[in-house]
């Protein structure tokens, strides 16, 4: 019976090894199928509904929000943004997926003004920076009455450096990477007027960010910076809308499963033992 019991815990524990392994590397060094994200930057719009393939895949994505990541099939796909709840297509974009990468596709624009609706793609960077280091890049996707705000950097008010130097409206810039600590950030223009401030913004040891700016400036609704993690699940805050489980993270679920009851297992084999004793 101990034999059995011995064996059983060795297989799920080993199990729960292969396909942690599995999931972090998979991410880590790409490796696994393409990863698709999105993201709702048109201001003007409350929700959008995403469609993969002519299949409904998100419900009621609120501005300013985004998805976690799920995974494709490598290959041609066709990506559509709909009015929630309505059949009119906001924007389309088909592209090629490749095995390793993961992507982020923003809808950004001014609804019915300006540049109107416009929707991209970009991708994320793969690699992890080096331990106690961060990464992360600017996505400027901010708008005003005529059009794009002008060129944007990124500045650290501790320092009063800029990482990030000007990034032209519907670009992203390439990563730069600095110590995992907290900082506090400004976004100025070229003459260095600051247009917008995030304090106390924590980068994490490994972590890849996106600091993407949505809204009008100096309009309404208002210029803001929203965090997007690049290597990881959507963050939490602000609230995800239409958010669902993916492959991965069924995954993950599964493990955190087989490694619980690995633990209940091999705690009952030690209480048996003990009574054993005991007796």
């Amino acid at each position: 019976m101990h034999a059995r019991i011995k064996y059983v815990l060795a297989v799920l524990l080993l199990t729960g090894t292969i396909l942690t392994g599995w999931v972090f590397t998979a991410q880590a060094d790409g490796t696994g199928n393409p990863r698709l994200r999105f993201m709702h930057a048109l201001a003007g719009m409350p929700y959008v509904d995403v469609y993969v393939d002519g299949v409904k895949q998100i419900t009621g994505l609120a501005y300013g929000g985004y998805t976690n990541f799920f995974t494709l099939t490598p290959g041609p796909h066709t990506i559509e943004f709909r009015k929630s709840g309505a059949s009119e297509v906001v924007g389309t974009q088909g592209a090629d997926y490749t095995t390793g990468q993961d992507y982020t596709i923003f809808i950004y624009g001014r609804e019915g003004q300006g540049d109107g609706r416009r929707i991209k793609r970009f991708d994320n960077r793969m690699n992890a920076p080096a331990v106690d280091t961060a990464a992360f890049r600017f996505v400027h996707l901010a708008n005003n009455a005529s059009g794009g705000t002008p060129p944007v950097k990124v500045c650290i008010t501790q320092s009063d450096d800029c990482p990030i130097g000007d990034t032209n409206y519907q670009e992203a810039s390439g990563y730069a990477e600095r110590a995992a600590t907290i900082y506090d950030f400004q976004y100025r223009l070229q003459d260095n007027t600051v247009i917008e401030q995030d304090f106390g913004v924590r980068l994490h040891s490994g972590a890849i960010y996106s600091f993407v700016s949505i809204g009008i400036y100096n309009s309404t609704p208002p210029l803001q910076i929203i965090t997007l993690i690049d290597n990881g699940q959507a963050p939490t805050d602000p609230p995800i809308s239409g958010a669902f489980l993916t492959p991965t993270m069924l995954v993950f679920l599964l493990v955190l499963a087989l490694l619980g009851a690995g633990i209940i297992l091999f705690s009952w084999r030690l209480i048996s033992r003990r009574r054993a004793t005991l007796v």
